[in-house]
């Protein structure tokens, strides 16, 4: 993985009471020998993060512990993403289990470019992605939907929004960018009535 800063091993020790099948019972999962985690940032305090792991060297791989284990490292914010991948340990008594950490990139800043149309402040108030926050790819395509509403609610039926992320991948910092063409505004150039309309008169029915 390109700019491995870590990898942290946690050595298989004995456990061959673990590893053993109750009577009767299938095996749960293959026995995990060794924990390899795979980040690209270095985090503060290897400990905790070694807390966060559910999965354990001498007992049993499982569902539950892989589910456990991405569910709290992504609760603790060190990652933006986790993966969990196994392979054969290489002596034929169980599974390397690796966890990589994806890290958290952080926006730096939410541009509008273009032709707005409408003001600036406005058009920001809807953009569900905040500086300073965590990129989130589901914030960004939310916001270029709600723009998308807005421009529509003010008459501008034919935006043109496209969007881009432009990340620093030494400093995780993204700059969010909107680059929109309002199009030209519609206007209404007249209001006409046809078939009876009763005892109203037209300048009555506006």
């Amino acid at each position: 993985m390109r700019g491995l800063a870590l990898a942290l091993l946690l050595a298989a020790l004995p456990c061959a009471g673990w590893a053993q099948e109750e009577e009767g019972l299938a095996p749960a999962g293959p026995i995990v020998t060794e924990i390899e985690i795979r980040s690209e940032v270095q985090p503060e305090n290897p400990d905790e993060l070694a807390r966060l792991l559910s999965l354990a060297v001498g007992l049993p791989l499982s569902d539950e512990a892989v589910g456990s284990t991405i569910r709290n490292l992504l609760a603790s914010g060190l990652a933006s993403s986790v993966e969990v991948y196994t392979r054969p340990d290489g002596i034929g008594e169980g599974v390397v289990a690796i966890v990589v950490l994806r890290p958290v990139v952080r926006v730096r800043e939410v541009r509008l470019e273009g032709d707005l149309g409408l003001d600036r402040d406005e058009l920001r108030r809807v953009l569900p992605q905040n500086e300073a926050e965590p990129l989130s790819e589901e914030s960004v395509i939310q916001g270029w939907l709600a723009m998308e509403d807005l421009y529509v609610e003010h008459g501008y039926f034919r935006p043109v929004i496209g969007t881009r992320v432009d990340t620093d991948e030494e400093s995780l910092q993204a700059t969010v960018i909107y680059d929109v063409q309002s199009g030209p505004r519609a206007r209404v150039q007249e209001i006409r009535f046809d078939g009876e309309l009763g005892p109203f008169k037209p300048a009555e029915l506006l």
